[in-house]
């Protein structure tokens, strides 16, 4: 695998065409980040050709400024419509985002911003939940230096099977949990190699993974600075039949709030995004069937067009 590969990069359309909720995020996102940098005074122009929204790709949503060769990661979002009220449930995607931000950094691809989307909310506050993404970076962190300490050890014979044993542990307790096929393969030989007890080859396995670590995940380079996404009401979640009403209103904002458009004709305008953005996603949906190649970014002017 190069060293530049993204392992992050996939394609979910085949199961996130269903999902009405993660489009009404995206639309959401995008119109509010046109609306902000109009306010900062960048021209219509800038804002249509060098801003666009990337849809499950790296993240479930991501908003990016590509200029000639110049790409850089603005922000990056995950996004859950499920009624878990515990951020505990949330553990796997905050772990994610912690990982992407670090991995963009290091590439010279920006310093996102990284949000959760939820459509509940989540009644553990603010300073417990940092709390805890701070501790679930400080375990991964633990994790990372502990297989690097087991490698550096030489093993007597007689030691072997409580190694074995202790790194088995270490594997089927791993705090990642990534679901990346590399990754799962990865875990799953050091396990096998400590379960047919071949010293050798649990060394071997567990440096390939280090080298994962390092050079995939970016593990030294995670960053804990992730949150719950803050929407302009002050909520830190949104249900789905409030994201439409959240959308009529940065259309209404785009427009300057023009007295000589009716209530109906936002809701019009609005309705026409969100139908564009499930065409989209169909339209990836069946180039993907066909294994054509699928194109996972938005011009904002697409959006600014509508």
């Amino acid at each position: 695998m190069a060293k530049d590969e993204n392992i992050f990069i996939h394609d979910a359309t085949p199961t996130w065409s269903g999902f009405i909720y993660q489009g009404e995020v995206a639309i959401y996102l995008a119109l509010h980040k046109i609306c902000e940098l109009r306010d900062e005074g960048l021209t219509q122009e800038v804002i249509k050709s060098e801003y666009r929204l990337e849809v499950e790709k790296g993240e479930d949503i991501a908003i990016v400024k590509v200029n000639g060769n110049y790409r850089q990661y603005l922000s990056i979002h995950q996004v859950k419509n499920q009624k878990d009220t515990s951020i505990y449930k949330y553990k796997n995607p905050l772990i994610q985002l912690m990982l992407e931000k670090g991995f963009w950094e290091k590439r010279g691809l920006g310093n996102p911003e990284a949000f959760l989307h939820v459509s509940n909310r989540v009644r553990d506050d603010n300073e417990k939940i940092n709390q805890e993404i701070l501790n679930w970076a400080n375990c991964i962190k633990e994790f990372y230096n502990s297989i690097k300490i087991s490698v550096s050890k030489s093993i007597e014979d007689f030691e072997r099977d409580n190694f074995y044993q202790e790194i088995k542990e270490k594997m089927e307790n791993e705090p990642i949990n990534l679901s990346r096929s590399r990754y799962t393969a990865l875990i799953y030989k050091v396990k096998k190699s400590c379960d047919d007890k071949k010293y050798d080859m649990v060394i071997y396995d567990l440096k390939s993974l280090i080298e994962y670590l390092e050079n995939q995940l970016e593990i030294k380079n995670i960053k804990e600075k992730v949150t719950l996404y803050q929407y302009e009401d002050k909520k830190f979640y949104c249900e789905g039949i409030g994201l439409f009403d959240k959308i009529t209103e940065q259309v209404r904002k785009y427009k300057n709030n023009d007295k000589n458009i009716s209530q109906g004709q936002y809701e019009y305008i609005a309705d026409r995004l969100l139908h564009y953005m499930r065409g989209h996603v169909l339209q990836r949906h069946r180039i993907s069937q066909k294994g054509g190649n699928i194109k996972a970014e938005i011009l904002f002017n697409d959006f600014i067009d509508i």
